[in-house]
Parts: structure tokens; C-alpha cells; sequence
């Protein structure tokens, strides 16, 4: 991991974004990008690599800077399991299921007969203001 962060530092470049924003940026892209794909066992249990971050700093202190460098990022890999900004709870599910299509993943037709019934959901969201996504109440 050590040389990952060394080489998204770098890509980041020198800006006035807090080394602690780039890197939980870049924490969750790794976990994005897995995703489902692997866990540890823990106990009985599968842990999955889900985070829940949220980058909390004083205003103007380069939060959504970091947030659009790592979707840039994300994006260019070809990621595309992003929720909006701001939608309401129905619509965030609505999204997930639409997003989550064998079809819309790009997976051939053939494949998506041997996928199993419980495939899982995932999606990243990186929303520049947390309320916005979340709503008021």
C-alpha cells in the first residue's frame, strides 16, 4: 500500500489539500474498486471493505478538492457506480438497482446466466456537500 499512496500523492500533486483528505480519498477509491470482490473472514462473517467516510474540515479547507481528484480518478479507471449528489431516499435506491444491472455493468449476456441470484449492490457516493446527499431530517 505504501507505494499506492506514494503514486496517488503524486498524482494529487502539491496543492493546499490536506495529506489527511488525500489520503481517505484514496482510501475509499481502493475500496470502491474492490468493492465486493473480496473480504476477510472474520469469525463467522465476511468483512467487505465498506467505508463510510466523510472528510470534515473548516470551510474552504479543500474537502471537495480532494473529493473531485479522486473521482476524476475513480472515473478514469472506468468506475461507474457513482449515486448523484443529491437525490431522496427513493431515488437512491431506484439508482443503486438501475446501477447495478448486469447490463449496465457491461457484463455479456451469457455471463449474467451464471451470476449468482444474490450478487451484490454496491455504490460509491462522493458528494461534495454530505447534507445535500442526505437531506435535512
Amino acid at each position: 500500500m505504501e507505494g499506492f499512496f506514494r503514486d496517488y500523492f503524486a498524482y494529487a500533486g502539491e496543492s493546499e489539500v490536506p495529506d489527511t483528505f488525500n489520503r481517505w480519498t484514496a482510501i475509499s477509491l481502493v475500496s470502491s474498486i474492490i468493492g465486493r470482490q473480496a473480504y476477510l473472514v472474520f469469525g463467522h462473517k465476511e468483512l467487505y471493505p465498506n467505508t463510510f467516510i466523510l472528510l470534515q474540515g473548516q470551510p474552504a479547507s479543500r474537502k471537495s478538492t480532494a473529493i473531485s481528484i479522486g473521482t476524476r480518478l475513480l472515473k478514469a479507471t472506468g468506475y461507474a457506480r457513482f449515486a448523484s449528489d443529491r437525490m431522496s431516499r427513493q431515488t437512491f435506491l431506484d439508482e443503486m438497482a438501475r446501477i447495478n444491472q448486469p447490463d449496465n455493468m457491461g457484463i455479456p449476456l451469457e455471463q449474467q446466466f451464471e451470476m449468482p441470484l444474490d450478487y451484490p449492490y454496491e455504490m460509491t457516493v462522493h458528494a461534495n456537500e454530505f447534507i445535500d446527499f442526505i437531506g435535512q431530517n
